[in-house]
């Protein structure tokens, strides 16, 4: 509640403004650090300032220190429709006027948690399991956010646990679930493979001058898009190329 309180609100709806109607990804990032302030903040505190230890290298927190710019409006959706009013899964969240129901998705399913997941709790996304019209396979996964996600079977780290049944009671589901060491990676190629056809030979990729992955955009920053410009990229023949930036529109108030 300490991030999504009046007094927050507030201060994100002046970051936003102040952004040119972008949310900063760094914000992002020092808030999610902040639901793990043990592991996320003082530690280093503690390690790198106060004892003048260097920093040890770790590919997963380099990699979530790329932080994500998100538009303002859809950051604001987000909090008031999706997190406020649990609207999505009460058939209430509208797109371009028109209700989204879970419930009309019929495609095979296939979900995956992970039981230490600070950010998204894993009994809250086995509900989300539980509304969809067609078939749902749910996994939970050990450890958490990240590392959960992430894990290679190679690695020989974790475990996760299986269950085809989908009872109401997340616990039930957990107490009758089979624990298998290691990722759980396998587990989704199995369930995978009879739903993917056979294999064909990969399409070539097309040259659109848009460069290697991941892209232009990727590196781009809040200062880019205050400008309008855009970081040179291997295909680019100069420099910096402007590009049009959308500004959010505003709607004005109806006279009585």
């Amino acid at each position: 509640k300490i991030f999504t309180d009046a007094a927050a609100r507030a201060q994100v709806e002046a970051v936003i403004k102040e952004h040119d109607g972008i949310m900063p990804g760094e914000i992002m990032g020092e808030t999610f650090n902040w639901l793990r302030p043990s592991d996320l903040v003082w530690r280093y505190v503690v390690d790198n300032y106060m004892l003048g230890k260097s920093p040890r290298p770790f590919d997963l927190l380099y990699w979530n220190a790329d932080q994500t710019n998100i538009p303002g409006p859809t950051h604001k959706t987000y909090l008031e429709d999706l997190y406020d009013h649990n609207a999505l899964s009460r058939g209430e969240f509208r797109v371009f006027g028109s209700p989204v129901s879970m419930a009309d998705i019929k495609v095979p399913v296939f979900m995956q948690a992970s039981r230490s997941d600070h950010i998204c709790p894993w009994q809250s996304i086995y509900k989300g399991a539980r509304q969809y019209g067609g078939d749902v396979r749910f996994v939970l996964a050990g450890s958490g956010h990240i590392a959960g996600v992430i894990n290679h079977p190679d690695a020989q780290k974790y475990q996760h646990w299986v269950n085809d049944a989908l009872p109401g009671d997340c616990n039930e589901w957990l107490t009758n679930a089979s624990e298998q060491p290691g990722s759980w990676w396998p587990y989704w190629w199995t369930w995978l493979k009879p739903l993917s056809g056979d294999k064909v030979d990969a399409i070539p990729p097309a040259d659109c001058g848009l460069g290697d992955a991941p892209g232009q955009y990727a590196r781009m920053r809040l200062e880019d898009i205050a400008s309008g410009a855009m970081p040179e990229g291997p295909n680019s023949k100069t420099a910096t190329q402007k590009v049009a930036v959308p500004k959010p529109v505003r709607k004005k108030a109806k006279s009585s």
